[in-house]
């Protein structure tokens, strides 16, 4: 149905009317009276030229009446009802459905409102969903450390008030692309995912996180990675030992050793990395078989094995399951071994960090005739490193093995640590658990009161390096 002509309606009639009925005032516009002249109302009548799925779901064809209310005659004056009538009898005309052309812009300016209040906190955690939640424990650990980087600093800006200089500096990926390329690699590859959905999510112009973007504004100095720092001599360890088991809780109306401290001198004796014994569970500790199971997804390179890495327990590591297991209050299996005072969870491993410097500091200023350097938690694997090399040189398998480190190309195909249908043979008491027996060697090591003086000669050391 199209109805042409020129406007049939007067204003006054409009206005004034109360015979209920249809009124054609052209061009497909009608005029609909009902309630006796009570209620008025604009409606556009035409014939659609596309098929279409009206309100119940029922397929029409072409051709099929539609009906297309432009609004009450109160609120829409005759003016604007013939104005949109034009506008639509347009869009009939190249043969478009006006009700379908309606419906779509509506959806797009609520497509484009929502879209406003997007944040990038918000696409950062839709990346994480869709992109990482799906992968190994490890690397949803790490990708959300890089994740909670974003949103503490431009999470709650909108995408497009983002730009790659502000990236660079307000998250600090400028920074850390310097000092610490491995992370800052991690943050760039976090903000790569999140500004992706954000390109897509609120139809950016451009992606700042671009390469020819980011890449003009980062260093391209070579990177030279730089350890953890560790014992200037590991001969100290047994010192700065002692000096942790000393250390007690100084805050008011609390004594005795406190629980970091114990998951401290449980680094030193097992030079595994902090994290894991952070998140160690009881369900972990086989305390019969006197083994510790690291599961994979504690492990840093568990999601290439996917095995269950073994730590033999010595004496002084069952000295201090003990004292966690008089002072453990959950009884449940997957409780943590160290658990945090506040709220019984696992520590943050910057809190070990920091109990570390402040037992450092405490013994420096004791006097005397050592001082220990500035060092770290991480330091102590280094420092095992360090006398398996002057006393145990034959024996440096099984201390990768206790490091954790994986063997380089075709050796890892024919290691047992890759194979998930073998067991780890430094562990395996048929072979004589060699791994238990050089650990044990390491505890009596470290439980050393003192250094050795200079004017004393280490035979047993000395014998290996002459060998």
């Amino acid at each position: 149905m199209v109805v042409k002509g020129k406007w049939i309606l007067s204003k006054r009639f409009v206005e004034e009317t109360t015979e209920d009925g249809w009124y054609c005032d052209g061009w497909n516009l009608w005029l609909h009276v009902s309630g006796g002249g009570k209620w008025k109302s604009w409606v556009l009548i035409y014939d659609s030229p596309v098929p279409f799925t009206n309100k119940r779901g029922v397929v029409k064809n072409a051709g099929s009446t539609r009906y297309m209310g432009l609004g009450p005659a109160g609120r829409v004056s005759v003016d604007k009802a013939r104005e949109l009538a034009e506008e639509y009898g347009a869009l009939l005309a190249v043969g478009k459905d006006p009700i379908q052309e309606r419906d779509r812009k509506r959806a797009a300016d609520k497509s484009e409102a929502k879209n406003d209040a997007v944040t990038v906190s918000a696409c950062a955690k839709e990346f994480f969903d869709k992109k990482i939640a799906h992968k190994s424990h490890k690397y949803q650990y790490e990708t959300a450390r890089m994740l909670d980087i974003i949103h503490s600093t431009i999470g709650s800006r909108h995408p497009r008030s983002v730009d790659s200089a502000m990236i660079v500096d307000e998250t600090g990926l400028g920074r850390l692309w310097d000092e610490q390329r491995p992370k800052g690699k991690r943050l760039r590859i976090a903000l790569n995912g999140t500004f992706k959905v954000a390109t897509s999510r609120c139809r950016l112009p451009l992606n700042p996180m671009d390469e020819d973007y980011i890449e003009a504004l980062l260093t391209d100095k070579k990177y030279t990675p730089q350890p953890r720092l560790s014992l200037d001599d590991f001969h100290d360890v047994g010192v700065i030992l002692k000096t942790i088991r000393q250390y007690e809780d100084r805050r008011p109306h609390m004594t005795g050793r406190m629980v970091s401290t114990y998951a401290l001198e449980f680094v030193v004796l097992t030079a595994v990395r902090v994290s894991e014994v952070l998140k160690a569970k009881w369900q972990e500790i086989d305390r019969p078989n006197k083994n510790w199971d690291v599961p994979p997804e504690h492990r840093k390179k568990g999601d290439l094995t996917g095995k269950v890495r073994t730590i033999p327990i010595t004496e002084s590591m069952e000295l201090i399951l003990d004292e966690m297991e008089r002072r453990r209050t959950d009884p449940s299996p997957d409780a943590p071994v160290f658990p945090s005072p506040t709220d019984g969870g696992c520590y943050d491993p910057a809190s070990i960090i920091d109990i570390l410097d402040t037992i450092r500091e405490q013994f420096n200023r004791r006097g005397g005739p050592l001082t220990i350097s500035k060092i770290h938690v991480h330091g102590f694997r280094n420092t095992l490193w360090s006398w398996g090399e002057a006393y145990h040189r034959e024996d440096l398998l099984l201390i990768e093995r206790q490091l954790d480190w994986l063997p380089e190309g075709f050796r890892r195909q024919y290691n047992a640590v890759a194979r998930k249908s073998q067991i780890d043979p430094t562990m395996d008491p048929r072979a004589g658990a060699p791994r238990r027996r050089l650990m044990a060697q390491w505890d009596a090591f470290c439980n050393r009161p003192e250094p050795l003086p200079t004017e004393v000669i280490d035979f047993a050391r000395y014998h290996r390096s002459a060998a």
